[in-house]
């Protein structure tokens, strides 16, 4: 018994460390600090005639979808949480009416005089919360929009993490984005 009570103790403390860690308020504090590099390498641009901070843009760019991405898919509770402090410096964040569709969107500011944007598309299928870098240096559009039906295509991905050719879809009513339900392939759109 006297050998167990360091290993106990070990575990308690990694468990205690490992819960405090992923609080949702520790969780937007190390997310607000990734995202405020970007705004800060961005304000380098007048200042630094070395360029160095094209680089640094584009790493701090880097570094906050994929944080992102990897909180918003380890934790189930991001996909309601309000990100309050994230919104107040320009991380547009757009949930769907039924709570299951999320896409967080923010300026790189990497796009010269026009405007690059990255996003994570966030949602919850079959009880599992999956999450999406899409990335203006993607080789292939994740996400389709089409304006005229006013209509979101998001690709169901397999287990194995490839694309497949069946769509989530999403319309928007005037409000909100609206997960559809139609007839083909149990709700899903096969293309």
């Amino acid at each position: 018994m006297k050998h167990l009570k360091p290993f106990v103790l070990i575990y308690c403390c990694f468990f205690c460390f490992s819960t405090y860690a992923q609080s949702p308020k520790k969780i937007e504090e190390d997310l607000l600090k990734s995202f405020k590099k970007i705004h800060y390498w961005n304000e380098q641009r007048g200042k630094d005639t070395s360029l160095t901070w094209v680089n640094n843009l584009e790493e701090a760019n880097e570094v906050f979808g994929s944080k992102l991405k990897n909180y918003t898919g380890k934790f189930p509770f991001t996909l309601r949480y309000p990100f309050r402090s994230l919104k107040k410096e320009h991380l547009d964040i757009i949930s769907s009416a039924d709570g299951l569709f999320r896409i967080y969107s923010w300026d790189t500011w990497q796009g010269g005089t026009m405007h690059d944007f990255e996003n994570v598309l966030q949602y919850k299928s079959g009880g599992k919360v999956t999450s999406i870098l899409d990335t203006a240096k993607s080789d292939e559009d994740y996400v389709c929009y089409y304006k005229a039906k006013k209509t979101l295509y998001i690709p169901l991905i397999d287990e194995t993490g490839k694309m497949t050719h069946q769509f989530i879809l999403y319309k928007f009513n005037g409000k909100y984005f609206e997960k559809v339900k139609n007839s083909l392939n149990g709700g899903y759109l096969k293309v």
